[in-house]
């Protein structure tokens, strides 16, 4: 390819990819309302699938949470629980190309009874305002290494 044809690509993708106004950094103003999710990932033997409904309030706190969760079990089978919020968490942003935090306490009918969750969270939001997707995944560390998804806007 040529050099003028190159740049004449490069411009195209360019005008196009500018085209798409999106902020990569969320303000925990853009997140808020309910969102429905699915995380998927290792669990304690297996398999884990975790799926509900998350409500942020767009000033930094987790208002509401309900859950299903599927998990692998030792033998091979699979065992379903259910849980919700235990309180009111809370969720912060980062700055551009930085995650933002989600930090809640649970209850659930799962083997231990719930506890603290602490997930890594990063929002593309578009000219609207408003985060349409929510990408949720384990923070770094040792015992971090549970299921990762998204969760998107209901409106």
């Amino acid at each position: 390819m040529t050099t003028n044809k190159f740049l004449a690509v490069l411009a195209v993708i360019v005008c196009f990819v500018a085209m798409v106004p999106f902020s990569v950094a969320a303000a925990v103003s853009a997140i808020h309302g309910n969102y429905t999710f699915s995380l998927a990932g290792p669990g304690q033997y297996g398999a884990q699938t975790i799926v509900g409904t998350i409500t942020f309030d767009g000033a930094g706190h987790i208002t509401a949470l309900s859950y299903t969760q599927t998990d692998t079990t030792s033998g091979g089978g699979t065992t379903v629980c259910t849980g919700k919020l235990a309180s009111t968490g809370s969720y912060t942003m980062g700055s551009s190309y930085d995650l933002g935090g989600l930090s809640m306490t649970v209850t659930s009918s799962c083997k231990g009874g719930g506890g603290p969750v602490k997930l890594g969270m990063l929002a593309a939001v578009p000219v609207s305002g408003i985060a349409n997707v929510v990408y949720l995944t384990p923070l770094a560390g040792k015992g971090n290494n549970g299921p990762s998804g998204m969760a998107t806007k209901q409106w």
